[in-house]
């Protein structure tokens, strides 16, 4: 056999060859391959994100059920951006229509826009905060946190919304909010 023939490829091989190297990936299913073209794409899209300033971009931020307006007042800086690293600090003031005396906190996660659920809990409030479990109709509320935007793992981008619930003693809902926000490390 002459070294020419060696040399020859399969119309297969030509294919593979003019589309870059070839990376398998390991399955139960016979063996898949992604061509160079789509490694180049999702570089590509890893790359966007990064060149992004990483942190947590809240997109819109309300209000909902019966919590009035006049009643709640919210503070965070920085607004609307926390880079990753850096303190931020809220500030939440809030005067209660019902008094307060057990308070519960129902809460949920979930991917945008999708919707799939990715969090849901409830949290006895008081356990955390003792103050807010003894308020009075129309007595002010105070809270304040501070802390650090931890950070998370590179070329990651996820929208979603979240949504947060405190009811009294009664199971009256006396606090609700919900945000939706993207977070791009």
């Amino acid at each position: 056999m002459s070294e020419r023939a060696t040399l020859q490829k399969t119309p297969l091989q030509k294919s593979i060859a003019s589309e870059g190297p070839v990376v398998s990936i390991m399955s139960k299913t016979p063996t898949k391959t992604i061509s160079f073209v789509n490694l180049k794409m999702i570089f590509w899209a890893i790359t966007c994100v990064k060149g992004l300033t990483p942190g947590l971009e809240f997109k819109r931020c309300k209000l909902c059920g019966p919590t009035n307006r006049k009643n709640v007042e919210f503070k965070a800086s920085p607004w609307p951006f926390i880079p990753f690293r850096t303190r931020f600090n809220l500030t939440l003031v809030f005067i209660p229509d019902e008094a307060i005396f057990a308070a519960t906190s129902e809460y949920k996660v979930w991917i945008e826009p999708s919707g799939q659920l990715y969090l849901r809990g409830t949290e006895d409030v008081c356990s955390q905060n003792e103050n807010f479990c003894s308020l009075a109709a129309g007595e002010k509320f105070v809270l304040k946190h501070s802390d650090i935007l931890r950070t998370f793992p590179a070329g990651l981008k996820v929208n979603f919304g979240a949504e947060l619930k405190i009811f009294n003693q009664e199971h009256k809902m006396v606090f609700c909010a919900s945000c939706e926000a993207t977070l791009r490390s």
